[in-house]
């Protein structure tokens, strides 16, 4: 899974229901998914990353935070709040 979201053929062929199936399986995939969420051109890329912003892991709301090509209205909902990494460490987006 982690590799096929990360193939040209699969950002152009992946659907939005696909796509959340995978980020909800695999934290890893999850991850890369945030971080280019943009790419994914038959996904409805503010539903998918709508799920990613809702992710359990903070690790791929983090990524999906630092991805300035996100939807802007999500990075803005993301932008105010603190994301903890570990239990001694927090990211501020602002």
């Amino acid at each position: 899974i982690r590799a096929l979201v990360r193939s040209e053929a699969a950002r152009d062929a992946l659907t939005t229901e696909q796509l959340i199936e995978m980020i909800n399986r695999d934290v890893d995939t999850a991850e890369n998914v945030a971080n280019s969420v943009e790419s994914y051109n038959a996904a409805d890329v503010d539903a998918v990353a709508e799920a990613l912003a809702k992710h359990s892991d903070p690790r791929v709301r983090n990524a999906l935070a630092g991805n300035s090509s996100a939807p802007k209205k999500l990075l803005k909902s993301l932008g105010s709040l603190a994301i903890p990494i570990s239990d001694s460490t927090a990211l501020v987006w602002s």
